[in-house]
């Protein structure tokens, strides 16, 4: 059977193996109390760009306590103009983490070019924007056909 916590507030205990290890003030690091799974829509963004049609558009995600792991699954034809970063946007929390979240890319492809990229989410933000590795940069060439398959995992305090 399932196990069913029924008082808000309340979860599953992990007691530490060090009585001396403590969380912050008011708090017990070891207590489970915080999961989550779900399913969003993600989109591509970009400033003045006319998005095209998608072909694949999926994100899943999976919060466990203040832990945020993120899969997405996007494909898109027909795309013109714009300028700036492509971010994707949708994404169900902000990054606290403190410093950017950097992704593992599965797949990245834009129209033939495929340079080293990933996406980075700075911290506060909750639309990863697309990285250039190579050249230190974030990307900004127009591109009408795009697939970007990641997982990033970062922390949030939603």
């Amino acid at each position: 059977g399932n196990l069913v916590i029924g008082t808000a507030g309340k979860g599953i205990m992990f007691h530490p193996h060090d009585a001396a290890v403590t969380g912050p003030p008011g708090s017990d690091s070891n207590l489970l109390d915080d999961y989550e799974e779900g399913t969003f829509t993600p989109t591509v963004v970009r400033s003045g760009m006319t998005i095209g049609t998608y072909s694949t558009q999926t994100g899943v995600y999976r919060k466990i306590g203040s832990q945020v792991t993120v899969f997405i699954n996007l494909a898109n034809s027909n795309c013109s103009g714009g300028s700036g970063t492509y971010t994707c946007g949708g994404f169900p929390f902000p990054n606290n983490l403190g410093i950017a979240a950097q992704s593992a890319m599965g797949r990245n492809y834009m129209s033939g070019d495929t340079n080293d990229r990933d996406f980075r989410l700075p911290n506060g933000e909750s639309a990863p924007r697309l990285y250039r590795t190579s050249a230190d940069l974030y990307y900004q060439t127009t591109q009408t056909y795009l697939i970007w398959e990641f997982r990033i995992t970062y922390t949030t305090t939603a």
